[in-house]
């Protein structure tokens, strides 16, 4: 077992009965640390701060719960750093995966609190291009459109390992996927001038084309699960119609202004179906 960082280190055992309480006494310490450090201090180094109370903890032999993987998802997802969101996910990988077996023993499993704060975390990171693709591959979407794509295809597969478990996606979740789409803005080269009136390009329109579709799913099916909508529901559509809303200069450099017009227009039906179910 290595550190999160990938330095060699030591997985410590579950505690005995015997060192419960004790044990009990620093897991707390580790998530109240953890918490603090997400609240107090500079993004970095409060990721630097909670992934060594982790790495200190698992040498101790302390076995976190899920108030401690909630907490480190938590301030990893605060920075919006793709290095950050690899941390956050290897915590995530840590209690689904490498350690399932010895937490679920101790009665440690994921739930919607864990999707939701890594599904927050993806929506709040900086897109970084997808891999290239093999000489096999396909031609497929402009390199802001896979940006796109790829940041929302990993939403997709958060919310299926969710429901495969047995976990009911809540209103979180699908704010979280629709802030997803909101969020997933082009690479600089994809786009000039400003959002809001700038220039596009084809590799814009086609990163514009993914969003709006994947939001139009994403709140078709929380309507259709039942799950209730809320305000940050609405805000994050809201801002959707603002970063769909590609400029053009009418020459070619992007799809036309009545392609463009009519993305604008489903986007804000999508925040008013929304408000009126509030």
């Amino acid at each position: 077992d290595g550190h999160v960082d990938g330095t060699s280190g030591t997985s410590g055992t579950p505690a005995t009965a015997k060192d419960g309480a004790k044990d009990d006494a620093k897991n707390t310490t580790t998530n109240a640390a953890a918490a603090e450090a997400a609240t107090r201090d500079p993004a970095s180094r409060a990721v630097r701060r909670a992934t060594a109370w982790y790495d200190e903890m698992r040498a101790r032999g302390v076995l976190p719960d899920r108030d401690t993987f909630r907490l480190l998802i938590d301030v990893c997802g605060q920075s919006g750093r793709a290095a950050d969101l690899a941390r956050a996910e290897r915590f995530f990988n840590h209690l689904t995966r490498q350690h399932c077996a010895e937490l679920a023993a101790a009665g440690v499993h994921p739930d919607a609190d864990i999707f939701n704060a890594m599904l927050i975390a993806l929506a709040k990171a900086d897109p970084s291009p997808p891999p290239p693709p093999s000489s096999q591959s396909p031609p497929a979407l402009s390199k802001a459109g896979a940006c796109a794509a790829s940041k929302l295809d990993r939403a997709d597969a958060y919310l299926a390992e969710m429901q495969e478990r047995g976990i009911d996606p809540t209103c979180e979740t699908f704010n979280a996927m629709l802030m997803a789409c909101a969020n997933s803005s082009v690479v600089p080269s994809a786009r000039t001038g400003h959002e809001d009136g700038g220039n596009a390009t084809p590799a814009a329109d086609a990163a514009d084309d993914v969003r709006l579709l994947r939001a139009e799913e994403y709140w078709d099916n929380m309507r259709a699960l039942g799950v209730q909508c809320n305000e940050i529901t609405l805000s994050a559509l809201i801002r959707l119609c603002k970063t769909v809303k590609s400029g053009g200069n009418g020459n070619g450099n992007g799809d036309s202004r009545v392609v463009r017009a009519a993305r604008v227009a489903r986007a804000v039906e999508l925040a008013e179906e929304c408000s009126s179910d509030l």
